[in-house]
């Protein structure tokens, strides 16, 4: 009787919807540093590893949006989270949580550590403008140098 329990309680794991995890579930890379458009978006690659099964995914301290949420994975998988910028410039120190999901439960997780540093899209400076009154004013110099270099060799 106790076989054909063990036997029962094999079977059910066997084929229930866990993930299956090997000893050394992990994700690399294990710190990330991303710099972000304020109103845009950035992707990072993660590796996925002992894992086959529902991965969520969200962060800590980061009040960002990332996308996927929920994604399924297979051993050493990369998968690639999109990050997307609040429209401020600020930075944020957090993490990324990856959770090993099976029927609702979270069989286990890993925190990555994130930086963040949103800034804001590139526009044309004014100091461009200054350009030609400062290619005017090299030219004014040299043109002034000659003729007095000029004038001083005539004398002579």
């Amino acid at each position: 009787m106790k076989r054909l329990v063990a036997l029962v309680v094999i079977l059910g794991l066997a084929l229930s919807g866990n993930p299956v995890l090997a000893a050394g579930f992990g994700i690399s890379p294990a710190h990330i540093n991303l710099g972000l458009p304020t109103n845009g978006s950035v992707t990072q690659d993660f590796k996925v590893y002992d894992l086959n099964g529902t991965l969520h995914i969200d962060l800590e301290d980061i009040p960002l949006k990332v996308e996927p949420t929920e994604i399924e994975v297979r051993d050493e998988e990369t998968i690639t989270l999109t990050f997307y910028g609040d429209g401020t410039s600020k930075s944020y120190v957090g993490k990324v949580r990856f959770l090993a999901v099976a029927e609702g439960n979270v069989a286990t997780g890993i925190k990555v550590k994130a930086t963040v540093t949103q800034f804001p899209p590139f526009t044309k400076t004014k100091e461009a403008s200054w350009l030609p009154f400062v290619i005017v004013g090299i030219l004014l110099v040299v043109v002034l140098f000659g003729s007095i270099y000029l004038v001083r060799r005539k004398r002579c």
